[in-house]
């Protein structure tokens, strides 16, 4: 991800909205999400309800030479542009998370390719 940061430190999408916001509300709705994309739509959601008049758009295309890749997020508001790249790397398990009209069954494969998740995370880097 990219960001902006303001003297004290702090990370800001867009420039505006900072990260430890969006994060924990993330925290305190959904403790758990079922893919990457839940993941990059709860995110983008959660921005948009902390600010709505920032822009969030998923998925977006990127020309790098001779291939074309996508972004798993862009953030585009007055005072700047945040480009994020999201990682969904879980171990198995299956149990229930949430309370009352929240609670979720979840049923999470393991992810045990270790190697490939660090390549993607390297990829992830270089495009952004």
């Amino acid at each position: 991800m990219t960001s902006h940061a303001t003297d004290g430190g702090t990370q800001l999408i867009a420039g505006e909205v900072p990260l430890a916001a969006v994060m924990d509300r993330l925290c305190r709705d959904r403790p758990v999400f079922h893919s990457e994309a839940d993941l990059q739509h709860a995110f983008a959601r959660t921005l948009w309800e902390l600010a709505p008049h920032l822009h969030s758009r998923l998925e977006v295309r990127q020309r790098a030479s001779d291939c074309i890749e996508h972004l798993d997020l862009l953030c585009v508001g007055p005072a700047g542009r945040t480009a994020v790249e999201f990682k969904h790397c879980t171990r198995a398990w299956n149990g229930v998370a949430g309370d009352g009209p929240r609670e979720e069954e979840y049923a999470l494969k393991s992810y045990a390719a270790i190697d490939l998740a660090r390549l993607g995370f390297i990829t992830d880097i270089t495009r952004l």
